[in-house]
């Protein structure tokens, strides 16, 4: 009970004799500084540059970016920072309650009208609605967040490991061209790309920074860019090079075996399936055509010939006429040399044809061996063909750099 006396006691002293004790700055401070904001707005009424040729230092800290591949652009999302000095906003802290710096909404005085004039989005990025630091030194930092979009230069030729090159090009709005500005680097590096390297499809490889590439282009920033495509390579290179396999290994089977000839359309029915689904792939505004496509087009077109041998070497073989002359000398030649060791594979005769008295057995060996002697070659042309195209046209990951 008397606890609770006291503390009522003194409530009542605090409500009535200490009500006017606190010290409260801050509405003189906010008048102090809209104060400020009046004056200072007096300087700029027509919201132009200080002077010419003033010189803008430019930051830009990559948040994320993502890779359009169909339309041959990439969006950038990052914190753009300017600072320049401006010498009609200078003023003396003691004149204004000690505030040495303010902050002020980016339309409030005159911004610098920095902008990607090659901007491959529906609408151009500019600085709006954005805070800005300003010093009493007449020193203004800003740090708009931006969303942008620039074109690419796709080189789809080692596709899926191709490359592209992003040109941000920054410039000066066209609306504003009565005084030049001119851009440096806020520091040793105009962009920060750190974490920010790795996007969902590609990987930012190397970035460069030129100042004053035209009159209109004051700083362009250059990402080169490599895709990661290990789990595209593997759905679209695998498939191709064991198609070149099953070809060739189709080669290994009898003529007269009819699932050679099955074996081959089917080969040729899988490479038409993989043109379609890599020319759906493909990047459409790269330049170069994919080498991939080069070889499975040359793959379809040697398995194509494959299929009409195939059935001109089977007639071949069942024939039983007598051979002409040639024919039984380039056998007989090809057999009694070394040549004979690379004669594989090497068909037997057939036991169905033999049981007849009419049929020459050494004109039907005659044809047997010619059409082994065919094959052989076709086998070591084919498998040759397709070493050389996997050799010039199969893409391979470009080599790891440190």
């Amino acid at each position: 009970m008397v606890w609770s006396t006291c503390l009522i006691i003194l409530g009542i002293v605090h409500l009535t004799i200490c009500k006017d004790c606190v010290i409260d700055n801050r509405p003189q401070y906010g008048q102090w500084e809209k104060q400020l904001h009046k004056d200072l707005s007096k300087c700029q009424e027509d919201f132009e540059a200080p002077t010419n040729n003033t010189i803008i230092k430019i930051r830009v800290v990559m948040k994320y970016f993502v890779v359009d591949d169909y339309e041959g652009s990439m969006t950038m999302e990052s914190i753009t920072l300017i600072s320049w000095t401006d010498k009609r906003l200078i003023w003396n802290p003691k004149d204004y309650y000690g505030i040495a710096e303010t902050y002020y909404r980016n339309y409030e005085y005159w911004l610098p009208p920095i902008m990607i004039i090659n901007n491959a989005a529906d609408r151009d990025d500019v600085f709006y609605h954005e805070f800005c630091n300003l010093k009493y030194n007449g020193e203004v930092m800003c740090m708009p967040k931006l969303k942008n979009k620039a074109p690419c230069i796709s080189f789809t030729r080692n596709w899926p490991y191709d490359t592209n090159i992003c040109n941000f090009d920054y410039g000066q709005a066209p609306f504003y061209e009565k005084k030049n500005l001119i851009l440096v680097p806020k520091f040793n590096k105009t962009a920060n790309i750190f974490g920010a390297e790795y996007g969902a499809e590609w990987i930012i490889t190397d970035y460069r920074d030129y100042f004053n590439v035209t009159d209109k282009i004051k700083l362009r920033l250059t990402f080169t860019l490599k895709r990661s495509a290990e789990g595209l390579g593997a759905v679209m290179i695998l498939p191709s090079t064991l198609l070149a396999v099953l070809t060739v290994v189709t080669l290994f089977r009898d003529v007269n075996n009819f699932k050679r000839f099955w074996f081959t359309c089917f080969s040729v029915l899988c490479h038409f399936y993989i043109l379609l689904i890599t020319n759906a792939r493909v990047p459409k505004a790269g330049s170069g055509i994919p080498a991939i496509l080069i070889f499975c087009r040359f793959s379809l077109l040697l398995t194509s010939v494959l299929v009409i041998l195939s059935l001109g070497l089977k007639r071949l073989r069942n024939r039983t006429t007598i051979p002409p002359n040639w024919i039984g000398s380039v056998t007989s030649s090809v057999l009694d040399s070394r040549a004979k060791y690379l004669i594989w594979p090497r068909w037997k005769n057939k036991s169905n044809v033999l049981t007849f008295d009419s049929v020459n057995t050494k004109d039907i060996e005659t044809w047997n061996n010619f059409c082994s002697i065919l094959n052989c070659g076709l086998l070591k042309i084919c498998s040759t063909a397709y070493v050389l195209m996997i050799i010039l046209y199969v893409p391979r990951p470009p080599p790891l750099t440190f």
